[in-house]
C-alpha cells in the first residue's frame, strides 16, 4: 500500500500499522513546499519531518558502528584464546599503545590482547545509573 492521503485513510489502519502509517505517510510527503496540506497526518510538518530521519539515521550509525565494535572485540578476545587463527596479532605495538591508553596491563602479548578485548566488553555491558531517579511529586 502506498502513502496515506488524509487522516480519515490513517485511521482506517489503526493498530499495527498505525506508527508506520504516521511517520511515513501524508501529503507532506509528497509536496512539503507546495499547495495543499503542510502538515503531515500526525501534525509534522517538513521541519519536524527531516528532524526525525536524521535522529533515525544517527540512531543506525551509532548501532551499526556499536554493533562493529562489539564484534571486533570479541574477534581480539577469540584471537588471544586461540580461536580465530585467521585474525593473528599483527601490530604488537599499536596493541600495547590501546591497552595503555585504556590503562591495561598484561605481560605477554595474549595476556595483553585479553586483557583489551575484557575491558572494550565490559563497555557495551549495561552500567548502573548515577540520576537519582525520578523526582519525588
Amino acid at each position: 500500500m502506498g502513502p496515506v492521503r488524509s487522516a480519515e485513510a490513517a485511521v482506517r489502519f489503526r493498530g499495527d500499522r498505525a506508527v508506520l502509517q504516521e511517520l511515513h505517510a501524508g501529503a507532506l510527503q509528497d509536496r512539503p513546499f507546495g499547495e495543499g496540506p503542510q502538515t503531515g497526518v500526525c501534525g509534522a510538518n517538513a521541519d519536524v519531518m527531516v528532524a526525525r530521519w536524521v535522529a533515525r539515521a544517527v540512531a543506525a550509525g551509532t548501532a551499526s558502528h556499536g554493533g562493529h565494535a562489539k564484534h571486533l572485540a570479541h574477534t581480539l578476545l577469540k584471537s588471544a584464546n586461540g580461536q580465530a587463527s585467521d585474525y593473528p596479532i599483527k601490530d604488537e605495538a599499536k596493541l600495547r599503545a590501546v591497552a595503555a591508553r585504556i590503562g591495561v596491563t598484561g605481560g605477554d602479548v595474549k595476556t595483553l590482547a585479553r586483557n583489551v578485548a575484557l575491558k572494550a566488553l565490559e563497555e557495551f555491558t549495561e552500567k548502573e545509573s548515577r540520576s537519582p531517579g525520578p523526582r519525588p511529586r
